[in-house]
């Protein structure tokens, strides 16, 4: 199939509807003896109890690797199954983050735990994640043996990033101060490290060769850096009726996102402001104030930035089909650009 002049729209209209099949497929492989709990795996993708809109959402990761198969020159179908599989993978995450987030709503709607009990949820998250394995480990038709237990090993050394994220991420709630290195570090893990394995997946699909293997693992890996830095701006400086929620959320939960630890690290005057065991309104407003005047926006900016050109870089160097490197450098600035 020739992809000349094709547009990232085109891909998403021609592979999304594919993604969810497959994922689909891989949810109707539970035995019907167990409806509930494959109804509530289909309720968290958004595909049950929802009216008008429905709250899916992006399958980010999924086309990233089926993006990345094609650029490299292999038919985007043979990448179906590890597709599903990411996407799995990234909703097993997100079951079991709302659990220990106390989260009662995503998307809009109310999460697994909240309608189900924690217990059930919990088990419905570790389904999830078996899924995902089984989703490559059955996939007798695309892929090789070896390439199957190449993208298995690569999935399950991603899975032990996620849950150190996960990890570090819990664990700096209760430390009153952290570095901007080690939440660098932690993002590496709970927002790098699938992205990156997306794309590297694609290139094993593909049997690319070690260099531009290496560069879109590099590519996929400053992207999730990237979209995470540019996530905590909006969380600060966003602008709440297109974004969805309260910028003054993150500064009031006392979120440790990388522009308050950054002016944490700066200024003893923001530490000071920081420890009151209730943030009012104003104390949020001085505390952005104080953190525009300390340059904790510039910076992040500036680290969101380099993780961006580095990203856009490495798709330069590892795709050459003009249509395929436009999709991805369009689905990277829509990502960086974003809004909501």
């Amino acid at each position: 199939m020739s992809f000349k002049e094709k547009t990232l729209e085109d891909f998403f209209q021609l592979l999304l509807p594919e993604i969810d099949n497959q994922i689909k497929e891989e949810i109707e492989r539970i035995s019907e003896n167990y409806s509930q709990l494959k109804y509530m795996l289909r309720y968290h993708m958004g595909w049950e109890e929802n009216e008008g809109a429905r709250p899916q959402g992006k399958r980010i990761r999924p086309l990233l690797l089926l993006l990345s198969v094609i650029g490299s020159g292999e038919e985007w179908k043979c990448g179906l199954s590890a597709a599903a599989a990411v996407e799995l993978v990234h909703n097993f995450s997100l079951i079991h983050d709302d659990i220990e987030d106390k989260s009662e709503y995503r998307r809009g709607r109310k999460t697994l735990w909240v309608k189900w009990g924690i217990p059930q949820a919990i088990n419905a998250g570790d389904l999830m994640f078996s899924l995902a394995q089984n989703a490559i480990a059955n996939d007798k038709k695309s892929l090789e043996n070896s390439k199957t237990i190449e993208l298995l090993k690569l999935l399950q050394k991603t899975c032990i990033k996620l849950t150190q994220g996960q990890h570090l991420d819990l664990l700096f709630e209760s430390e009153e101060l952290i570095t901007v290195d080690q939440y660098l570090n932690m993002i590496s893990g709970k927002t790098a490290a699938l992205l990156s394995c997306s794309t590297e997946m694609g290139a094993i699909i593909a049997g690319a060769n070690e260099e531009k293997r290496r560069h879109l693992k590099e590519f996929g890996f400053s992207l999730g850096m990237a979209f995470q830095v540019v996530d905590d701006i909006l969380g600060v400086w966003g602008e709440e009726d297109v974004i969805g929620k309260s910028v003054d959320g993150d500064i009031a939960q006392k979120k440790k996102t990388l522009p308050i630890l950054y002016a944490l690290q700066s200024s003893r005057d923001m530490q000071k402001l920081w420890r009151q065991n209730v943030l009012d309104q104003n104390a949020i407003n001085e505390l952005r104030n104080q953190m525009e005047k300390i340059g904790a926006k510039k910076h992040t900016e500036k680290i969101a930035k380099s993780f961006s050109d580095t990203a856009m870089k490495s798709i330069n160097l590892a795709i050459t089909d003009n249509s395929m490197r436009d999709a991805l450098l369009s689905l990277t600035n829509q990502l960086l650009s974003r809004v909501n």
